[in-house]
This record gives structure tokens, sequence and C-alpha cells, in this order.
């Protein structure tokens, strides 16, 4: 009987020692296998993170390739010359452009035998372009020009004539996709290549060795790059990966077998851990923070409200305003009046659902009052329960690079020496013009201008006399037509006049003014130096053929003025 108080003091000792020791092995079992799942789930991260790098790569070279495309490629006739240049100074290896239907209009290197040929049955990326009106990415080909491996981007663009494709190569051997990857791994024995989709290697992080397919020991990642057929494929031995947390396994056996004192232990191998994991996540917010700060574009996040929560110093440059005045602000506020409505409803849809993210060009308005051209990327961001939490926006100043964008398509369309529209401008408003026409019946009418003598004038007083006398020409003609007219300088001393909505007399009428115009022209100062010119008029209607139709018409008409005695009007 005395022995009974003694056996149940064991076991009130021996039981709460089993049940602690067991509550101690299962939450070390658990954190375990947390960090484990932590370590994989970052392992994907870096994955994902990986092929949204290559995607917005992608989308990058497409957009430039777009840009190019339809500033220089979008004429109703693309020459030969026109289309190398674009290759040439983008660097392209190869390069293709493809009507509406995928029939081959240019081809670099030249293959003239191949022009007119469809392409979309032997390449699938030129097939999805042409079909889908979207951008399609090849798999990886050996250019058949240059003998290096390469892959395609196809980038369908829009032109008054059509849809259009433009697919350039791009050698593989001259991206930053390997340079990139190559400081991809978590640990040194991982492996990182991006692959097409019959297992060729588009960029590698440098090993020999491919990365292992999958096995016990080894933790595989492959996520899709979207809008591509390319795979980004890493690998990484999983007693490497899980290195930081499986080496506390040492300690299991000592836990089960200790006692009290073994309850130190484990507490302290648990604080230590904890502590640990904390260093971790304090250091992986602390990255975070500094990629936040020391961002080269500008970042931001914004509250569902639409108001500012965290600006970081670049976003604070680019608007001109304290990071305490933009919190104070609304983001709208900062939004050019232009583009406010646009922005609220982009941000009501995401908000809501229907779109996950939008990249956008839109303006803002600085302190200053300076309108900032700027790309504004935004992704929302939910919380533990699924529910919208708040807003990341990426701004990148785009000012300069827009107006340069602009002034080359100004380049492309004017004459440099009158400030005119020039040939492919005009025949692209010509096309407009007539196709109107024949659709809705719209009245117009084509005024083609010659002045008449010029080679003696540019022979006699020298080509920059001529240089002046065709640029006082083109101000007399333009000050002589409305606002809604077009002027073009067509080459040399010919000038062409796009007349809207106007009757055959109204027509005439202008074309006198405007060669009454010319009459008052002088040449150097010189008021003796008589100034003509000859005009032809070709009215524009629904029975219209074609452009050429009315070009041709109206030179003709040109020619008869010329005939009867110059300096005077004749109609086509």
């Amino acid at each position: 009987m005395r022995q009974m108080p003694h056996r149940l003091f064991l076991i009130g000792l021996v039981v709460p020692l089993v049940l602690v020791l067991a509550a101690l092995g299962i939450a070390i079992a658990r954190e375990q296998q947390r960090s484990r799942t932590e370590l994989v789930e970052r392992f994907d991260m870096r994955a994902q993170l990986a092929a949204r790098f290559v995607e917005a790569y992608v989308d990058e070279l497409a957009d430039r390739q777009r840009s190019v495309a339809a500033a220089r490629l979008s004429g109703s006739n693309v020459t030969r010359s026109d289309f190398e240049q674009v290759v040439s100074a983008r660097g392209y290896p190869a390069a293709v452009l493809l009507d509406p239907e995928g029939r081959l209009l240019q081809v670099a290197p030249r293959a003239p035998q191949l022009l007119g040929r469809r392409m979309t049955a032997r390449y699938a990326h030129l097939r999805t372009a042409v079909s889908t009106g979207r951008v399609a990415v090849s798999n990886v080909v050996a250019s058949a020009a240059a003998g290096i491996p390469v892959t395609a981007i196809a980038v369908p663009y829009r032109t008054p004539y059509g849809r259009r494709v433009f697919s350039g190569a791009y050698d593989l051997a001259h991206t930053p996709l390997s340079a990139y990857l190559a400081n991809f791994h978590p640990v040194s024995t991982s492996r990182a290549r991006i692959v097409d989709a019959a297992g060729r290697v588009v960029a590698s992080d440098g090993h020999a060795s491919e990365p292992a397919r999958g096995g016990r020991g080894v933790v595989v990642s492959e996520v899709a790059v979207a809008g591509t057929p390319w795979t980004i494929r890493a690998s990484v031995s999983r007693r490497a990966l899980l290195a930081p947390v499986e080496g506390s396994r040492a300690w299991l056996p000592w836990l089960v077998l200790a006692a009290l004192g073994a309850l130190g232990v484990v507490a302290i191998v648990l604080a230590s851990r904890r502590r640990r994991a904390n260093e971790l996540l304090h250091a992986a917010h602390a990255r975070a923070d500094q990629a936040f700060e020391h961002a080269a574009i500008g970042v931001a996040l914004l509250g569902l409200d639409g108001r500012w929560m965290r600006v970081n110093p670049q976003l604070c440059a680019l608007f001109g305003y304290t990071e305490a005045e933009l919190l104070a602000m609304g983001a709208l506020e900062t939004t050019h009046p232009d583009d406010l409505q646009a922005s609220q409803e982009r941000l009501s849809r995401l908000a809501d659902g229907t779109i996950g993210a939008y990249s956008v060009e839109k303006r803002f308005v600085s302190a200053t009052g300076e309108t900032i051209w700027a790309l504004t990327s935004v992704s929302l961001v939910r919380d533990v329960h699924g529910q919208a939490s708040h807003f990341v926006c990426q701004i990148q100043d785009v000012t300069e690079r827009r107006r340069l964008r602009e002034e080359l398509t100004y380049q492309a369309t004017h004459d440099s020496l009158t400030g005119l529209w020039n040939r492919r401008r005009f025949e692209e408003e010509l096309a407009q013009i007539v196709g109107r026409a024949r659709r809705y019946g719209e009245c117009g009418a084509l005024l083609v201008l010659d002045v008449d003598r010029f080679k003696a004038i540019n022979d006699t007083l020298g080509h920059h006399v001529g240089d002046q006398l065709i640029a006082a020409v083109a101000q007399a003609i333009s000050s002589r037509v409305r606002a809604t007219d077009g002027v073009a300088r067509l080459g040399g001393d010919e000038f062409a006049v796009l007349l809207l909505h106007v009757t055959r007399e109204d027509a005439g009428a202008i074309a006198r003014d405007v060669a009454g115009a010319v009459r008052g022209v002088t040449v150097n100062g010189d008021a003796a130096i008589r100034v003509t010119a000859s005009v032809g008029v070709a009215f524009i209607d629904g029975d219209c053929a074609d452009p050429q139709d009315v070009l041709i018409r109206a030179d003709r008409a040109m020619y008869d003025a010329k005939a009867a005695g110059r300096d005077r009007v004749a109609p086509a």
C-alpha cells in the first residue's frame, strides 16, 4: 500500500514527460515540414520569377519590334531597301515580312524565289501570328544564313493595308537570358535552363550538366513562359536545398532518450530554430525593402481607396513631390486629366477581378505641372483569405522614349525641307480618302501642282536658292488651304493638296487660289523673277477606281495645264 503513492508519483512524472516529449516531437516534425515546404516553395517561386522575367523580356522585344515595323514597314509598298535597313539596324540574322494572308512580302537574307509564297504552313509561329493576331515565338532553330541557333518573334501590327506580320530572328548567344540564369542558383548544386517545346536549349546557366528531370533526391520545378513555347526547367539536390533544416535531425535521438534535461535542449533547439527562421524572415523583408527603396523605377503600394500607401524615392523624384506629400495625395491626383477616366476604369476592373493585372503607357502631372509619360504596371495583391488588399504599381518614365518615337514617326512621314507630308504619308492619306469616298460617298479632290521652269531657276541661281523657292512655295500653298486639308511634297518641285468635303466648283476655286498664291512668291527677294505653277485637279467620289487612278488623273491634268501654256489650272 505504501508503494502506491510512489508508483503514482512515478506515473505522474513519466506520463507528463512522455506527453511533453511527444508534443515536442510533433512540434519539431511540423516545424521541419513547414520549413521544407517553404524552401521548396521559394525554389518554385524563383523559377516562376525567372519565367516572368523571360516573359517581360520577350514582351519588350516584341514591343520594340512592333514599333519599328509600324513606323518603317507600314507603307503600301515596302521596298527591299527599307526592309534591309530595318533588319540591319536591329541586328536580326534573319527576318520576314508577311501580308495579311501570310504571303511573303520581304525576306532577309534575300531569297527572291520565296516572295509571294505562304509561309504559315511551314512555320508554326508565323501561322499563329497571322491567324490569331497575337505575338508568337518560335522554337530554337539553326539559322540557314548564319549557322547559329536562333529563335524568332513574329509580331502582328496594323497598317492601312491590313494587318501584317514582321518576324525577326534573335541570336541566342547575344541575349541576357544566360547571364540571368547564371545568377538564379539558391545553392551551388542547382541547375537552370530555358528549353523550347522540342527540348532544345534557349539559354542555360553555364553548367554543362542538364537539369535533372525528377527523382526522390531531386527537387524539380518546371514553369512555362507565357506567350512562348519555352519552359524554365530548374532542379536542385533535395539534400542541398533542405540543408538549413535537415541538420536538426541529429537532435531527435537525444530528445527521445533524454529526461527533463533534454527538455531544455529541445527548448534551446526550438528557440534557435525559431530565431533562425525569424532572421531569415527579417532578412527577406530587408531584401524586399531594399529592392523597393533602391529600385531604378518608381514603385508604390496603392490602397483600394486610390491613395498611396507607400512610395519609393524614385517615384518621388519622378513626380517632384516629397514622400509625405505623395502619401497625403491620391494616385488619381497625379494622373493627367485626359487619362483620369481610363485609369479609374482599369483600377475598378482590377479590384473586382475582371482582370488580374495591366500594363499601359499613361500620363502623369508632376509637381511643376510637367506632363510625364510613364509605363505603368499594376497588379492586385490579395490577403490570406483571398480578399483584395491593395495594388502594387511599377511606374517607369518613358517620356524621352516616346519623344524619340514620335520624332522618328514624324521624320518617316514628313519632308525635311518643307515640313509637309512626304510621299509615303500622302499615299496613306489619299488611300483613306478614296476608301471613305467609295464606302460612305464622301467627296474630295486632289490637286497636283508643279512649279513652272523650276529647273532653269535652280540651274541659274543655284540649289540653295532652289531650296528657298521650294520652301516658299510650300508656305504659299499651305496658306491657301484649310486646316482640315493636307499638303504634301511629292518630290522635287511637285506638290499635292488633298481637299476634304468639297464640290467640283470648290476644288477649282481653291486650285486657282493656290496658283495665285504661288505667283506672289519671289526668288531671293527678286520680284522680277516670276514664279508660276501648273495645277491639275482630280475630283474624288464613289466612282473612283483606286488611289493610283486619282493620282494619275490629277497628274495628267497638271501636264495638260503645262501644255496649254503653264500658270493655269486644268481639271481631269
